[in-house]
């Protein structure tokens, strides 16, 4: 495996590998997936694994400078080996995509520093005819970064909060023009400190970010520049608990610039990174993936790490990986 490693790492020029002896066995191969000169777009940020089963496709979208004042984003649809099967252009800078469970509808989310919108792509049938949907509520400074799905809501990360008193995660009950949005999370919840089973401690969430599902039903916000992910229970219901986690280097200091952070699904997955300087998607082969393991992309450690849900400390898998934003993962079913 080392040969193959270095080999990857010969051809590609810029990407080093950082293992420690304890979690070396669990990366594999690494390659380019795909670039933005491909598909005559740049800066690739967004990115999805969609569909099931041996026909899944990865959705990618290239903002191409663009705004919410102006300019276009490029929405990639590929194929597992990297072949670009479809192709839209989308007014502004869509920020997140991501795949509607039941219906495979994509939701590409624009406009995350302000003026939100939301385009749907049903890969059947194109972008939709009721798009874009505003907001009820618009913002000319706030948007939405990130969207996740649960019992049948919509949950949205909304960037750039100004008070302690500011919604950091909203939810859409049901589907309307313009969209009606309530708060879930405000940026001054306070819950308890899972390294340290402190209780009642003030949350950090200066610059929420990505959102996904974690094991247990929950909810994780990614707070990017606080280091911070924070955990919703029971999410938008009486019975919402809040805890947090830290993440620390493995020298125990508070990490900066977690970019996003994702559970696969345990066994062997290909992992996708964008990083938008580079205008590339890397393909990162991972294996021996344990249950219910946390991966993270930390900007202060250049890497792809592991991170302890009991400490929040993050070992280095893979590194040198500066300018990488986003990244989703596809299972590889075992033998």
């Amino acid at each position: 495996m080392g040969q193959s490693l270095n080999v990857a790492a010969g051809k590609l020029g810029f990407f080093l590998f950082v293992c420690s002896a304890a979690y070396a066995q669990v990366v594999g191969n690494v390659a380019v997936f795909a670039n933005g000169t491909q598909v005559h777009a740049t800066q690739p940020g967004a990115v999805v694994v969609a569909g099931s089963g041996f026909e899944p496709s990865i959705w990618v979208s290239y903002t191409n400078g663009a705004s919410d004042t102006g300019g276009s984003s490029t929405v990639v649809r590929y194929n597992d080996d990297g072949r670009p099967i479809q192709q839209y252009s989308i007014p502004g800078s869509v920020d997140a995509l991501e795949e509607e469970p039941g219906n495979g509808v994509i939701w590409a989310l624009q406009n995350s520093s302000g003026s939100p919108l939301l385009t749907n792509i049903d890969p059947r049938l194109g972008i939709t005819r009721h798009s874009p949907l505003p907001y009820a509520v618009e913002s000319p400074s706030r948007g939405y970064r990130d969207v996740a799905f649960y019992k049948n809501q919509a949950f949205l990360s909304y960037t750039n909060p100004a008070t302690l008193s500011d919604p950091t995660v909203q939810s859409i009950a049901e589907p309307a023009n313009p969209l009606p949005v309530g708060n879930v999370l405000l940026e001054d919840a306070a819950g308890l400190n899972i390294a340290t089973g402190a209780t009642g401690q003030l949350t950090s969430q200066n610059d929420p970010g990505s959102l996904r599902m974690a094991p247990g039903l929950e909810l994780m916000l990614v707070s990017r520049s606080d280091g911070q992910l924070i955990f919703l229970q029971n999410a938008n219901t009486s019975q919402q608990c809040v805890s947090f986690l830290n993440v620390l280097d493995p020298a125990g200091a508070q990490v900066s610039g977690v970019s996003d952070a994702l559970f696969p699904k345990p066994g062997q997955s290909l992992f996708f990174l964008t990083n938008s300087t580079k205008n590339v998607v890397l393909l990162v082969y991972i294996y021996n993936i344990p249950p219910q393991q946390l991966f993270a992309l930390v900007d202060s450690m250049s890497a792809l790490v592991m991170i302890d849900q009991k400490t929040g400390i993050a070992t280095p898998v893979l590194g040198n990986l500066q300018g990488f934003e986003r990244m989703s993962a596809l299972q590889i079913p075992g033998e």
